[in-house]
């Protein structure tokens, strides 16, 4: 359903002529840092996305990111394991344009769904959350048709309570448990680059 109301929405905006001139496309770097625990947990990354201008000073988005970071971790003489953690955040968000000439400072909103997905152990486990960011950021004309943008974002996404994850039954780790915090926060940035369609 989501995929076809998405297709819909592209298709619409690319066939009126008007529209697309106010097109755009989006790609770039991303890194985020969940603040959760007091240790650095740094996860990178790539943004993808699709622009639409709506006025001058309002500018719409559909966005693609991942956030990935994978470590080792050690218990004792059964060695090290690894530990893979992948954020995927689809959001949908508009900006409020301040400045519109050559540099275009913004301020905007984004929401959607949120996954998380954790690899550890010979397990593979999966959730989807809600969740939105506030962000900040300026977009830099290099010529008519290429942007340099970049900004910083505060995701919080709305996990349904704490979720334990207990290892039982796995060899050599019964009785380990892992448990996530509800109300995940994220401080993310991003940089790339907007190709707009004229």
């Amino acid at each position: 359903m989501r995929k076809t109301l998405l297709l819909t929405t592209v298709l619409a905006l690319i066939i009126s002529g008007s529209a697309f001139s106010q097109i755009g496309v989006k790609a770039g770097f991303a890194l985020g840092e969940p603040l959760d625990n007091s240790t650095s947990n740094m996860h990178l990354g790539f943004d993808v996305g699709i622009t639409y201008e709506v006025t001058e000073k309002i500018r719409t988005e559909i966005l693609f990111e991942r956030l990935a970071r994978e470590e080792n971790i050690s218990l004792g003489f059964l060695g090290n394991f690894p530990i893979k953690t992948i954020i995927t955040p689809i959001t949908i968000g508009a900006d409020y344009t301040f400045l519109t000439g050559q540099l275009q400072t913004y301020a905007g909103l984004n929401l959607g769904m949120y996954r998380f997905r954790t690899e550890a152990f010979g397990q593979d486990e999966s959730d989807a959350y809600f969740g939105f960011y506030p962000k900040i950021g300026f977009s830099y004309e290099v010529t008519s048709n290429i942007f340099l943008d970049a900004n910083l974002k505060y995701h919080l996404v709305f996990n349904k309570g704490d979720k334990e994850t207990n290892l039982e039954g796995i060899e050599n780790l019964d009785g380990l448990t892992i448990t996530e915090a509800s109300n995940t926060t994220i401080f993310g940035a991003n940089i790339g680059i907007i190709y707009k369609f004229n």
